[in-house]
């Protein structure tokens, strides 16, 4: 049995009253579309089952679980990203890692190079994760990113995959309270290559896929590094300087 009331009329009302429901659990106001469908009020229903029974580190805030990490409630974005990707998405992921310019600017001191609303990049590895960057709707992955938007106040419990060009990769993404946050979901194969090419910056990765082509392989794509043997490197960074005959290069060097 839910925790919540449930209406006997429409789908409409349906969809209403557990709207009204998850934005009061997580202290937000966020208008619901005007129009629902069927399917959006019974993933609600199933999101509402999802935030009751799950743990502490399957849910958005530090004041739901009972865990208390300080920068889950900070405004700085660096404290911010790393206590959500320490105590919220690591549980949910087989690999995950901060990437982009907070990836690219580890140290404190150059915490000037952020822009004024920061971008936070994660990507996150997981078994239930397509090709493409869909995640399957009912996993821990899925749900926790349904309900971190709607905690972060941005829109209703869907999620949306968006293409970038740049890296040739999907992601989900939304506003969260320090800035906006995209989640790059790949397989676990392929954490390795979108790793890379969401760090950047761009010259490096052009200069690395000159590399590449010197040496007969293709260049850096979203799928990996085909070497002249026909092999796919993808799995790992130092994998794919390995195979460029190069040492590995850290991000803030890049």
């Amino acid at each position: 049995m839910s925790k919540y009331p449930k209406s006997t009329t429409s789908s409409q009302n349906i969809y209403a009253r557990s709207f009204d429901s998850l934005c009061r659990f997580f202290e937000v106001n966020v208008p619901p579309p005007l129009f629902p469908e069927k399917r959006e009020a019974a993933e609600l229903e199933r999101l509402l089952d999802y935030i009751f029974k799950a743990p502490g580190e399957r849910l958005p805030s530090a004041q739901i679980g009972s865990v208390s990490e300080e920068g889950l409630n900070s405004e700085h974005p660096r404290l911010y990203a790393e206590a959500l990707l320490e105590h919220r998405l690591k549980p949910l992921c087989r690999k995950a890692s901060l990437s982009g310019i907070l990836r690219r600017y580890p140290h404190s001191g150059q915490e000037f190079l952020l822009r004024q609303q920061a971008e936070l990049d994660f990507v996150l590895a997981s078994d239930e994760c397509g090709e493409n960057g869909q995640l399957v709707s009912g996993s821990d992955l899925a749900r926790f990113l349904r309900c971190y938007r709607l905690h972060c106040g941005d829109g209703g419990s869907g999620l949306n995959l968006r293409y970038a060009p740049g890296p040739g990769l999907y992601y989900y993404g939304f506003m969260t309270p320090v800035g906006k946050a995209r989640f790059w979901a790949v397989p676990v194969k392929r954490f390795g290559i979108a790793l890379m090419l969401t760090t950047g910056p761009s010259a490096h990765l052009g200069q690395l896929s000159l590399r590449a082509r010197e040496l007969g392989h293709s260049p850096l794509m979203p799928a990996g590094l085909y070497t002249g043997e026909h092999r796919l490197i993808c799995e790992s960074e130092e994998a794919i300087y390995e195979a460029l005959n190069m040492d590995y290069v850290p991000p803030a060097l890049r």
